[in-house]
């Protein structure tokens, strides 16, 4: 725990605005909140949504595809989208 403790005190210093946290995992999530990044989006799994400022569902299909795709989906669902190369 002490890691997680550490590396939270050590974000909230460097002052971030906000954290996406293509990761599922809960730890990140919990990272983001100790360290008081005021915007946290992230996908609302495996029991991390109320770690979250913007969620975004996700369904059992999102493992089907390939992570890029996954990372992607989760900035389209705070509704940027792409445009070629770029992002709107």
């Amino acid at each position: 725990m002490s890691g997680i403790i550490g590396l939270s005190r050590y974000l909230r210093g460097q002052r971030f605005a906000a954290a996406v946290l293509l990761q599922r995992a809960i730890e990140a999530a919990l990272i983001a909140y100790l360290a008081r990044i005021p915007i946290r989006l992230g996908y609302s799994t495996d029991g991390r949504g109320f770690l979250l400022t913007h969620k975004v569902k996700s369904g059992k299909e999102e493992f089907l595809i390939h992570r890029l795709e996954h990372d992607l989906k989760l900035l389209e669902g705070f509704g940027l989208r792409r445009s070629g190369r770029s992002w709107l």
